[in-house]
């Protein structure tokens, strides 16, 4: 049963929500889980390679309108081509809902370039995007349909396994304009992200791992909020190593303007929290 509030790894999933779920799953076999959720009803479609099921785009769109007319249905669809199926299901339910969050887990090489042109045809900006990457053959750089633009309300991206980031993704208008943007680097291999990339970013809401800034550096950040430039709610940076880039014991400090932040430094991390007023503090 889809609760009320549902915690989906690092991400607040409310029963209203209309959520579009991709899940490519190569082990026991090659499957991709499709689950559509509106009003809490649940749709879900099993995905499975079969080389003698060539369907062409009409078919598989001749089956969707009355699948997504029956309450919480469950099927299989079996298809030489799991990359045009999952394509097909995304623009039918782009065209027909205004979708609000959209999970993608483990989309392969031809899946994350398909959806993100579908996405992008579609004009549709969901509330929340998030993609859980697990193994990828390169380093996960954001797709282009979902890099360009700016109004994008919500980021994640969370990095498990032996997956890494491309910094080059940090420097799309994208990430660097949403409101909110969270960066989990739990896996093998990790990526430092340096200062510059990190100032360069004008969300209001970071959360980021294995950040490269030292005490000195959050002084540049602390003289833009000062100075208009850079819109702080609440900045949480966790640091890629003890040593050079953090400091050796807690630093608090608020600092005062129509606003206040408050600043609280420690050898691990880095919290920067806007103050509506001065009576909070």
């Amino acid at each position: 049963m889809f609760g009320f509030w549902v915690w989906f790894s690092f991400v607040t999933l409310s029963a209203t929500e209309t959520i579009f779920e991709a899940r490519y799953k190569r082990w026991p076999e090659e499957t991709v889980d499709i689950t559509f959720r509106k009003n809490g009803t649940v749709w879900v479609t099993n995905v499975t390679m079969d080389k003698s099921q060539n369907h062409r785009e009409d078919q598989i769109l001749a089956e969707l309108a009355p699948f997504y007319s029956r309450p919480s249905e469950k099927k299989t669809f079996a298809s030489v081509s799991m990359t045009r199926t999952v394509g097909v299901h995304f623009k039918y339910l782009l065209s027909t809902n205004n979708i609000d969050t959209l999970l993608l887990t483990d989309l392969c090489s031809q899946m994350k370039p398909k959806l993100a042109g579908v996405l992008e045809a579609s004009g549709q900006k969901p509330s929340k995007v998030v993609f859980f990457v697990g193994h990828p053959s390169s380093e996960f750089k954001l797709p282009t349909g979902f890099a360009s633009g700016i109004g994008w309300k919500s980021f994640t991206i969370v990095l498990s396994g032996r997956a890494k980031l491309d910094l080059e993704s940090l420097h799309t208008e994208s990430l660097r304009f949403t409101n909110s943007l969270t960066i989990r680097q739990e896996g093998e291999e990790t990526v430092d992200i340096p200062a510059a990339d990190i100032f360069a970013l004008n969300s209001p809401n970071l959360h980021l791992q294995k950040c490269q800034i030292s005490e000195d550096e959050t002084d540049i950040l602390i003289k833009s909020w000062r100075e208009g430039r850079k819109e702080i709610n609440n900045w949480d940076l966790e640091l890629a190593s003890v040593g050079p880039f953090s400091v050796s014991k807690t630093v608090r400090r608020t600092i005062r303007k129509p606003h206040s932040l408050r600043v609280n430094l420690t050898p691990t991390r880095y919290l920067f929290t806007k103050i509506e007023s001065f009576r909070k503090l």
